[in-house]
């Protein structure tokens, strides 16, 4: 009886409780989420880059200049090694940010023996979609609750202060930088082909993306559920062959516009040409001319020859 009237008269907490009520943690977690969704925000617009940069090689099919697909690849390839390089250090500084307030809540709890931990609140009734979720106090919470006086406690903490300062010190890997142009198709000035069928015929590449995906969700549970050597083998020919397949929805969607975009680019002076690298990665040598696209977009013939 008189340990449990110990752990009553003590109180209760949480981490996430407390974590709500820490200034610290906020401020830290502000700062850390700000760094972290730049990184996140420059990999989605490399990779977006990569898949604009293949999408167009697709549609120019045959016109594709040499040496584009090996670029392709190395950057690829670069890119993963700097993704994973990215998320290993945010698994490391999550991972130091979370022990560090674990440990300064340890030092807090000193003071508070016989502390029971226990979340402040509970689910009141079902979730309901578009709704913030209905709670009430938690009644297995004995005592007063310490969340607010422990939280002080990890806000005077001066050790934890340092840590937290050495963390968000710590400099993010960046993602290479490769901004190397490429050969447009033809002429002194250009137009980026996958910006303008993005454009014209943006709705029949986003099918063709579907169908690309969905052809390849087996390959992903197979992974996941931890295929064999045998396995992984056959599902790399089954990938390669719905490579092959997109790459040629692509490239008959593209010719005729090709054709007839090529007529145009030849009428004009100084003459114009493609460029499947978006502007991100480097885009062509030249000059890239948004005016072209407005010309491309408003020829009659052309939009005939790409059936909208």
């Amino acid at each position: 009886m008189l340990i449990f009237l110990t752990a009553a008269l003590a109180g209760s907490y949480h981490p996430s409780d407390v974590a709500m009520q820490s200034d610290a943690f906020r401020q830290s977690s502000d700062q850390l989420g700000a760094a972290a969704r730049d990184a996140q925000s420059r990999s989605r617009a490399i990779a977006t880059a990569l898949r604009r940069f293949e999408e167009g090689l697709d549609l120019l099919a045959d016109a594709e200049p040499s040496g584009q697909r090996d670029r392709l690849a190395a950057l690829e390839k670069q890119y993963n090694r700097d993704f994973a390089e990215v998320q290993r250090f945010a698994d490391v500084l999550v991972g130091d940010f979370d022990s560090a307030f674990k440990a300064a809540l340890s030092r807090a709890l000193v003071a508070h023996q016989g502390a029971v931990r226990c979340r402040a609140e509970v689910a009141d009734g079902p979730k309901l979609p578009g709704m913030r979720q209905r709670t009430r106090a938690n009644p297995d919470c004995s005592g007063p609750s310490l969340n607010i006086a422990l939280a002080a406690a990890i806000d005077a903490d001066a050790q934890l202060r340092v840590e937290l300062e050495e963390i968000a010190q710590r400099q993010w890997p960046v993602y290479t930088e490769d901004s190397t142009p490429v050969a447009a198709t033809g002429g002194s000035r250009w137009v980026e082909v996958s910006g303008f069928f993005r454009a014209a015929v943006g709705d029949r590449l986003r099918s063709i993306d579907r169908l690309d995906e969905e052809a390849r969700l087996p390959f992903e549970v197979a992974i996941e559920q931890g295929a064999d050597t045998d396995a992984l083998k056959k599902l790399r020919s089954q990938a390669e062959q719905v490579d092959a397949q997109t790459r040629s929805r692509r490239a008959s969607l593209a010719a005729p516009a090709l054709a007839r975009a090529q007529v145009l680019f030849a009428k004009l002076d100084p003459p114009a040409g493609w460029c499947a690298q978006p502007v991100l990665l480097g885009g062509c040598v030249g000059q890239q001319d948004d005016g072209l696209l407005e010309v491309l977009l408003g020829d009659k013939k052309l939009d005939r020859a790409l059936d909208r």
